[in-house]
């Protein structure tokens, strides 16, 4: 996402927690996020559990960090904690629950809207792009199909048919 966005965060058990972050998203290695990142507890009881700068942590790649979304500036003692499955949250004081349901939104000006548009559209062009790659030589030279008739697989359908 571009810009600054809010996660609403909805957890078995009744436990609803809202995350501020102020700066666009990104899988790091590192903590980010500015000094208006916060995070709210909205249910079962109405309190923020933490606000400043470096709460905000997404990783899905690196072996060597914890793979998930985490949000709290204290590694021993994270605020709320998503695992990379994005089934299970660990929440104030190591309670686990089931996630239910993870909305995020946008809410940046129409500078950011418009960046996010053209962001949107050049993906659309990649993935187009992806799919059209033309496969490499002919069927008759593919090295799969060579393999598949030494497996006994018949791939010559159509020559086998009389005229």
């Amino acid at each position: 996402m571009i810009g600054p966005t809010i996660m609403v965060v909805t957890c078995s058990a009744g436990h609803l927690f809202v995350v501020a972050a102020d700066q666009e998203w990104r899988e790091s290695t590192k903590h980010w996020g500015g000094a208006s990142c916060c995070i709210f507890q909205l249910s079962p009881t109405f309190k923020l559990i933490e606000e400043g700068p470096d709460m905000m942590f997404i990783n899905e790649k690196s072996r060597n960090v914890p793979r998930g979304i985490t949000i709290g500036r204290n590694c021993k003692n994270l605020a709320l904690s998503i695992d990379s499955s994005l089934s299970t949250v660990t929440h104030t004081y190591g309670m686990q629950s089931d996630l239910i349901a993870l909305e995020v939104l946008a809410c940046g000006s129409s500078s950011t809207l418009s960046k996010q548009a053209k962001q949107k559209q050049w993906e659309l062009k990649e993935a187009h792009k992806q799919r059209r790659v033309p496969l490499p030589g002919k069927w008759e030279e593919n090295p799969d199909k060579y393999l598949l008739e030494m497996g006994g697989i018949n791939v010559s359908h159509a020559e086998q048919i009389p005229d």
